[in-house]
Parts: structure tokens; sequence; C-alpha cells
């Protein structure tokens, strides 16, 4: 069965399995909020400035709404040096990624109130960044010459999620987001300063491309710079994430 099919059978069947529940047998929450930290954007793009902040309000004892807001950048693609360009550096670089569940809790856990518990639900989210490098190259022996090379993403993301969060004492809440396919909705555009030889921006667009879609292959296709064109297309994603927060 192709993916995108599943997700379609998912979004029609979980409301069925969420209305099935008895109102009447649903215990109040020891708490109507969590807040938590959610680092695994830090640890997918080995970045540690990618830490996202989520907050959780209740707003019935089996339902509830997340909102979700961080940073996202992309570390440098090269080292100090490839082929024939030296000292290139990260000038600018600048991401966030933000999203919004809403969760639904249909079963219990020894009997404890959500937050605790299996959810499952819709979400929206997006993931955007931009980031300019510069760098120097030779294009004769004795002249030095500067460029640049830069590049925008945005990816906007409608999927529907399963999961489970833990409350230890009242307190201490474990998320994790076991399961979350997409339909995902990516543009992107790319452009290579246009002072550089034909040549050699051949050549540091192949270095690019080869570099950025070993490190970041959901992020691919990668796309001619300097066309005048931006690349969209329609994927299948999944989310996933592990957060720790506290539960008042």
């Amino acid at each position: 069965m192709r993916p995108i099919n599943t997700l379609l059978i998912i979004l029609l069947v979980w409301p069925a399995v969420v209305l099935s529940q008895k109102k009447d047998s649903l215990p109040t929450p020891y708490h109507w909020n969590v807040i938590s930290i959610n680092p695994t954007p830090a640890f997918l793009f080995d970045n540690p400035k990618n830490i996202s902040l989520r907050y959780e309000r209740m707003v019935k004892p089996n339902q509830s709404f997340l909102v979700q807001l961080g940073f996202l950048e992309l570390n440098p693609i090269f080292g100090d040096s490839v082929g024939g360009f030296i000292d290139i550096k990260r000038v600018s670089d600048i991401g966030v990624n933000a999203a919004f569940d809403y969760r639904f809790y249909p079963l219990r856990r020894n009997q404890y109130p959500a937050p605790d518990g299996l959810y499952l639900g819709p979400y929206l989210s997006y993931y955007g960044f931009k980031f300019k490098d510069e760098f120097a190259y030779f294009p004769t022996d004795t002249v030095s010459a500067y460029g640049s090379y830069s590049s925008n993403y945005h990816l906007v993301n409608l999927g529907f999620m399963i999961g489970y969060q833990f409350i230890f004492w009242k307190r201490l809440s474990v998320d994790l987001l076991i399961f979350g396919p997409s339909l995902t909705y990516m543009v992107s555009d790319w452009t290579v300063s246009d002072n550089l030889p034909e040549e050699d921006e051949m050549e540091l667009v192949k270095e690019i491309k080869e570099k950025f879609n070993e490190r970041y292959p959901l992020l691919v296709p990668f796309i001619q710079p300097n066309d005048g064109r931006q690349s969209a297309s329609v994927r299948m994603f999944f989310r996933y994430s592990i957060s720790v927060g506290f539960h008042f």
C-alpha cells in the first residue's frame, strides 16, 4: 500500500476511535499545562542551537493542543576549503521551526488522567532556513577574488501523529512522538555569485551538491543555481521527537 493511501486511511479512522470514548469515564487531569524542551532537531542536524520550546494545554479531560517554536540552523557544508576554494566561512544563518498539534487521549495507562498515556491527532508544522557562505578563490595564479553561495528552504507539513506521554510523580513529563507521517510541500532555491568563471562555478556547484546531499539527504533535490526559478515538490515525510518537560 502506498504511504499516501496509508495516511488517508489513518486520517479517516482516528475520529471514530476518539468519539467512541465515554465522557463520564474520564478522570480529571492533575494539572492542565505542560511546558517542555524538544532537543530532537539538535541531534538530527548536529547543532546544539536547534532547541525547541513546547507548550501543551488541556482543553478537555481527553483533548489538548500543543504549540512549538524553535531555532533551525544548518552547519556549514564544508570545512574552510574545498577544491580551489579557500577561506570558506558562514556569514549568515537563520532558521525557524514551528508546529501546532491537536491531541486526543483515547486510552489511559493504569487509570492515570491525560496527558499521561497514548495520544493521536493531526498536526501542522513548518521548517524554514536560510544561509550564506563566502569564499576566496584564485582566477589567476597571483590574483585572489571572493564569491558566495546561499540557499533558502521552506517545508510545510500536514500530517497525523501517534505518541505516548509519561507523567511521573504528577509533574515530570516525558513525551515520545513515535509515528508522524505527513504530506510535505517543499520549496527551495540556490544562488551562486555570478562573478565566477563558468568553469569554476560548475566545479563549486558539483562540490556543493555532493556534500549537501550527503549530509542532508531529506532536503534534496538540489537545483541548478542562478536559473531564476525555485524547486517545489510534494513528498511523504515522517516526524518523531522526544521531549522532557514540567506538568503544572
